[in-house]
């Protein structure tokens, strides 16, 4: 019999619960990944969830699996993408419970778009809209700007654009830059192409780098199915990217410029 206290790192070793060792052998589970599953449900751990998706996979690859197991792997990432959703809203509120101005914006721009994925998107603009009637901060238009736009309010966006521009004509190079850029995903959003290459140009002109305007760029000449310039534009992505010795990072620009000289 071996010493109690090393009873959980056994269990571990054979991917069961300590409470397992001590079952008879039959078990209520039809298989490993149904086992796991039920034990990722009651934990919502990280761990867990990897092992059932292994568990889900290795059952999937030996092809002796039900109609009932799919679902049951579907339902594995639906509980994980309510963990997901939640734990997101917990570290991003964190942040801004510091209340610190530095991380401010950013916490909220990322909260703001899963707000808006999942369906609280006019939460995310009636928060802001109070937000800049209380405090007409240029952090506070820009982030109404970014819920007008994640939530397709696209000419209440260009409304904000315009404001921000009379209010704050001062604006340092990377604010600018980051306006322009935005006002260019909101002209691609209300199909306006020609202005939308207008404002990512003006974009690129403040500063080339990040290159965010020029994936913008690459992107809506794809969606217009022209598959030449959208072929350039990829290139100066991939090979600004690699000047600058980034190496992961080039290959989905990469397979995009392969794909839209293929089509060109």
């Amino acid at each position: 019999m071996p010493d109690v206290m090393m009873m959980p790192q056994i269990a571990q070793v054979f991917g069961i619960t300590i409470d397992e060792l001590y079952k008879p052998a039959a078990s209520v589970y039809k298989n490993e990944a149904e086992k796991w599953l039920s034990k990722y449900t009651a934990s919502h751990n990280q761990d867990d969830f990897f092992r059932t998706d292994l568990e889900f996979r290795r059952l999937m690859e030996s092809g002796d699996y039900s109609d009932e197991d799919v679902i049951a792997y579907g339902t594995l990432y639906r509980f994980h993408v309510d963990y997901c959703k939640k734990k997101a809203f917990e570290l991003y509120d964190s942040v801004l419970a510091k209340n610190k101005k530095e991380s401010y914006e950013a916490a909220w721009s990322n909260k703001g778009a899963l707000m808006a994925a999942i369906g609280q998107g006019e939460d995310y603009v009636a928060h802001f809209e109070n937000e800049v009637e209380n405090d007409p901060s240029l952090v506070n238009y820009r982030l109404l700007m970014r819920a007008c736009f994640w939530t397709r309010k696209y000419e209440k966006a260009l409304e904000c654009y315009e404001e921000i521009l009379k209010r704050f004509p001062d604006l340092e190079k990377e604010e600018l830059r980051v306006l322009h850029a935005t006002a260019g995903d909101v002209c691609r959003g209300l199909k306006k192409y020609e202005e939308a290459f207008g404002y990512w140009e003006k974009a690129l002109e403040v500063d080339a780098w990040p290159m965010d305007p020029l994936f913008s760029i690459a992107c809506c000449l794809s969606e217009m199915g022209e598959y030449g310039k959208a072929a350039d534009a990829w290139k100066r992505i991939v090979d600004e990217l690699i000047a600058r010795g980034f190496t992961y990072e080039v290959e989905w620009p990469r397979q995009m410029m392969n794909e839209a000289k293929a089509k060109s």
